[in-house]
């Protein structure tokens, strides 16, 4: 519970020698009886009754009045995909924790369409607003229509896996073999990346 903010029968997938759902789910309702969590449906592709935090709630009514655009409000049509460019991109492992995707909810490309990938540590998507926008496994993959600027950002997040490395795994170098299924040498995105300190190996 400390670490997702709400759970509910499907976040038990992602952990290890877990007990049984509808015993979780006994403790739950007894912490909902003192007043410590709440039960509801949150979460709108979570399937079943959810557990919550108090500020987990608070803190999904915040961002549901950042951004009025996901269900329909005045930025955009209904189920239209967050557009919010205010917020900073983030970098995330798929095997950290706080990555829901790939396990909760399922990643979906440009199109649309779902996009499977194995969560391990040579993996990693870049966020904005809670929306993955880019998944790094050796090639890029855009998740979503990126304009240039944004591209860019989404590379200069990614390029902190080298400039400001993590204590569990340095990287001295990134390499991309292609962008969005096209070889780098025909991408136009080489220009992109080509202005942002990658370089041309003749076997990458």
């Amino acid at each position: 519970m400390k670490r997702y903010g709400i759970v509910c029968r499907e976040s038990l997938k992602r952990e290890v020698g877990t007990p049984r759902w509808k015993d979780v789910r006994r403790a739950l309702i007894r912490l909902e009886l003192l007043g410590k969590v709440r039960r509801g449906f949150f979460v709108l592709e979570l399937s079943g009754e959810q557990y919550a935090y108090p500020e987990a709630v608070d803190a999904l009514r915040e961002a549901k009045l950042r951004r009025p655009d996901v269900n329909g409000g005045a930025n955009g049509p209904a189920g239209a995909r967050p557009t919010n460019t205010d917020e900073p991109m983030i970098l995330l492992n798929v095997c950290d924790p706080a990555n829901p995707f790939g396990a909760l909810f399922a990643a979906t490309n440009q199109a649309g369409q779902e996009i499977r990938f194995m969560r391990v540590p040579q993996k990693y998507l870049v966020f904005q607003a809670g929306q993955p926008v880019l998944l790094y496994e050796g090639r890029i993959a855009l998740l979503i229509d990126l304009a240039r600027e944004r591209a860019e950002q989404a590379i200069r997040t990614l390029v902190r896996l080298v400039d400001q490395p993590a204590r569990t795994a340095e990287h001295k170098e990134l390499y991309i073999r292609d962008w969005n299924g096209h070889p780098i040498d025909v991408s136009p995105a080489r220009h992109l990346l080509l202005k942002l300190g990658f370089v041309h190996v003749s076997n990458r």
